[in-house]
């Protein structure tokens, strides 16, 4: 049997099956096209975990008292947060906002503009956390939420080592993205 002609780059071919190949004629093109197709499969694995994620919001308050330059914080089984929790199918964001406070904190809230945003992949599940400015309105601090094992006024250099996640909190007191829900 007669090798097909290649041009400068390659061609198509058959193999002994009869399948339909391309034949490099030099190295680099061979390369090019191996780079090409292991970004194209990168980005497919991604495409396909991302429809096997499970998109859950998290909603934060972010409670700040000026008389004492402090923060509310709650204490989970493993670490400190602002209060806040899992959207329920459903909620608005400021609702779930409003609803987690209440749980966690006892606390009546108000909330207004959105003053952090930040996502990450956990196990399964793909997670944006939005963190509401808020504003106390009413009730008396206390829970009976089981997780929650202490609830806190925060300095805002002792919060930011105990939730360093935050960032600087100062500048999250001066962020404002607008935030309202559509009618």
């Amino acid at each position: 049997m007669k090798a097909p002609a290649i041009s400068e780059n390659g061609d198509y071919t058959m193999d002994a099956n009869g399948r339909d190949i391309f034949v490099y004629s030099n190295l680099q093109s061979a390369c090019i096209y191996r780079r090409a197709i292991q970004q194209l499969y990168r980005l497919s694995i991604r495409r396909e975990l991302s429809r096997m994620l499970i998109h859950v919001d998290v909603v934060y308050v972010l409670l700040y008292d000026q008389e004492t330059d402090k923060i509310l914080a709650v204490h989970n089984e493993q670490f400190w947060s602002l209060p806040g929790g899992k959207r329920e199918h459903g909620e608005m964001l400021s609702e779930a906002a409003v609803r987690e406070a209440k749980e966690e904190t006892g606390l009546d809230v108000r909330v207004f503009d959105i003053v952090h945003v930040s996502e990450k992949v956990i196990n399964d599940e793909h997670a944006t956390f939005i963190t509401f400015y808020g504003e106390i309105g009413g009730g008396t601090i206390g829970t009976t939420d089981s997780e929650i094992q202490d609830i806190r006024w925060l300095g805002l250099d002792e919060a930011e080592v105990l939730m360093p996640y935050l960032g600087n909190i100062r500048e999250l007191l001066r962020n404002h993205a607008h935030y309202h829900v559509e009618k």
